[in-house]
């Protein structure tokens, strides 16, 4: 080896540098049957092995970790199950139907079972009658949100109910003074904080319209990302590492 410096010796034999040749020695045991054996190889090759047996363990390392973290959002997403129901009451009549003049107006309650995120309706109004009319209509309604899973608990929707009805032809705007309400981790947000009710109401119901959500598990994605973000940047310095020795 000449003035070859030793470097370090292990069980599968020393490791010596040349300073002049820039070469790293291996003398290695061979296998039972052969004399030891000596490979010259350069440090760019020495790295380059080291850097396939690292990917090597990161492509073994990425499965198991992308199985669990999919598994993690399927049960999230197991948990976005919402169910509820929903009542309503107007101060007037502490009841779902308050009667104004000979206008009768119902709010009709609602049940879902969605997967967040997802449209839902609250429950409809309805009017009948109109054949007076009925001035400066003023009262309020509170739509009471009970949800049963996830555990979250009752969530109020306050509203003022104003309107003028006249001979067949009225609207009554029922106007929620709040846009959204949270119960445990899911949040109603309403579509529209007015709903009109045409006085009488033909055809469809005049519904109150709403977004449930559930906050992302954001940490499952985070992890996903993070890895491949990883085997990316090595696999890039892998091919940078092989091309600058095969030049």
């Amino acid at each position: 080896m000449g003035s070859g410096q030793a470097i370090d010796s292990g069980p599968s034999g020393a490791r010596y540098c040349s300073p002049a040749t820039d070469k790293i020695a291996l003398l290695g045991s061979g296998d039972v049957f052969s004399a030891p054996v000596l490979i010259l190889i350069s440090r760019g090759q020495l790295r380059l092995r080291k850097e396939t047996l690292m990917l090597r363990w990161l492509r073994r390392l990425a499965a198991p970790v992308v199985a669990i973290a999919l598994l993690g959002v399927a049960t999230a997403a197991r948990a976005n199950s919402i169910q509820f129901s929903t009542t309503g009451a107007f101060t007037s009549s502490a009841s779902n139907v308050a009667t104004y003049g000979d206008v009768l107006v119902t709010f009709n309650s609602a049940t879902g079972n969605v997967n967040s995120p997802a449209g839902v309706s609250l429950g409809n109004f309805v009017a009948t009658g109109g054949s007076a009319t009925v001035n400066n209509v003023s009262d309020s309604f509170v739509l009471t949100i009970t949800q049963t899973a996830p555990p979250g608990g009752p969530g109020n929707l306050s509203a003022n109910v104003n309107g003028t009805i006249a001979l067949n032809a009225g609207v009554l705007t029922v106007h929620f003074t709040s846009p959204n309400v949270t119960l445990g981790s899911v949040t109603y947000t309403l579509v529209g904080q007015d709903v009109l009710v045409p006085v009488p109401t033909v055809g469809h119901a005049a519904s109150v319209e709403a977004v449930v959500t559930v906050p992302t598990p954001a940490g499952n994605y985070a992890g996903m990302g993070l890895l491949g973000l990883c085997a990316v940047l090595g696999v890039v310095r892998h091919r940078k590492l092989r091309a600058s020795l095969s030049s």
